[in-house]
């Protein structure tokens, strides 16, 4: 029952999003955060797009494209913004946990860090750097 009542909160907030709001996901215990904006319904999900600020320097750096289905939000970077490889996200709503993948090119993703958790917010992220370990360098 809790998975199905934080999916709905999740959808209900995707859903505000769709009105040019936002959506701030927070990776507990670490600084970065992901900016998530809703798109366009694709037939196999829905589109997501938005900013990851993965230096804590308390602005957005890297844009991040993806998708919402099942239960599941993957959203990952395009290569220019974040150096020689790509990073994905994948976001579990029902266990609030998140996995984090490096994917170099030509290469199998790598799971960085795996079931994290994560909590999401309405509206834009501060970016403001909270002093907490940053993501990628973990």
């Amino acid at each position: 029952m809790k998975k199905i009542i934080v999916a709905a909160a999740l959808i209900a907030t995707l859903g505000v999003v769709g009105q040019a709001n936002a959506v701030c996901i927070e990776l507990v215990g670490f600084c970065d955060q992901i900016e998530v904006n809703l798109g366009v319904n694709m037939g196999t999900g829905i589109q997501l797009y938005g900013d990851w600020d993965f230096t804590c320097a308390g602005a957005p750096l890297a844009q991040m494209t993806g998708l919402y289905a099942g239960g599941h939000a993957v959203i990952g970077t395009w290569w220019e913004a974040s150096g020689p490889f790509a990073w994905q996200f994948d976001f579990n709503v029902g266990t609030m946990t998140f996995d984090m993948y490096q994917i170099l090119p030509g290469g199998a993703p790598v799971v960085w860090i795996g079931a994290a958790p994560f909590a999401f917010v309405p509206g834009p992220c501060p970016f403001a750097a909270p002093g907490a370990p940053i993501a990628y360098v973990n």
